[in-house]
């Protein structure tokens, strides 16, 4: 997209405006390597389904674990070690038949 003129300078020459990609690219040089990331995974994320957005965007659960809580977690956890586990694909078949 080319540059419209935006106003004459003081010394009779055109000053143009940055182009919004422009100055994006200028934001996105000063970045850290981390802040890089983020902005690339919010980019990449509007994309998505609106749910799936707020959920990746809600406040981290810090409320402490019930004794339940904590005892399906260490079932869980044996489970997985002992290789009781099922694949995403096998549980989608068993459930869509």
């Amino acid at each position: 997209m080319a540059c419209k003129p935006w106003l004459a300078g003081d010394r009779g020459g055109t000053v143009y405006a940055m182009t919004t990609k422009e100055r994006l690219h200028k934001v996105v040089d000063a970045l850290s390597e981390e802040e890089a990331a983020d902005a690339l995974d919010y980019l990449v994320s509007r994309g998505r389904d609106p749910l799936a957005r707020r959920l990746d965007s809600a406040p981290l659960d810090d409320e402490p674990l019930t004794d339940e809580e904590r005892e399906s977690l260490r079932e869980a956890r044996e489970d997985f070690a002992a290789g009781r586990v099922v694949s995403m694909d096998d549980l989608r078949r068993e459930l869509l038949g």
